[in-house]
């Protein structure tokens, strides 16, 4: 008696161990969307909030690298036009991307891939910046297309040896 007293305890605790099993398999698997599914219009703006202030940091990062290379002041307005020329370039590609694209919720930025050639060329003895004083005799014009003619050569050249670099 005692045995099959043990022996249905046993297949008993088998069984809950066994359902406890299958419904933690069951619940990792559970979606709150498929694929063909939207979510609604206001959860899908607090995501949309949450993917740009995710991906921010990295979009601004690349002009306030680049910027000093290219021989542009701190208080240069023109830094602002480049930061803000980055933010609008990646808004109205990611909209394309989301809208004729692969349509995942990407966010299509800047390359970080382009930053070491950039600098790499921006190092040569011909392309690095003047000193200080000299900086300071120019004048505002004089400035303005000491970093666009930079900027220029590096996009020229980045054009002409971005087939070569590899991800």
């Amino acid at each position: 008696l005692i045995e099959k007293t043990e022996a249905i305890e046993c297949q008993h605790i088998d069984n809950i161990l066994a359902t406890q099993i299958n419904t933690s398999e069951s619940s990792k698997n559970v979606l709150t969307y498929g694929i063909d599914d939207n979510p609604p219009w206001y959860l899908c703006f607090f995501m949309a909030i949450q993917h740009y202030l995710t991906m921010i940091g990295a979009i601004v990062a690349i002009p306030f690298i680049l910027t000093p290379a290219l021989c542009m002041e701190d208080e240069n307005p023109a830094r602002g036009t480049i930061i803000s020329t980055m933010i609008f370039v990646t808004g109205i590609v990611t909209i394309f991307q989301a809208t004729f694209g692969c349509r995942l919720p990407l966010v299509q930025g800047g390359t970080i891939s382009f930053l070491v050639p950039t600098l790499a060329i921006l190092n040569l003895e011909k392309w690095r910046c003047p000193d200080e004083s000299v900086m300071a005799s120019l004048s505002a014009d004089e400035k303005e297309d000491l970093w666009l003619i930079r900027m220029r050569f590096v996009t020229i050249k980045l054009i002409k040896i971005s087939p070569l670099i590899i991800n």
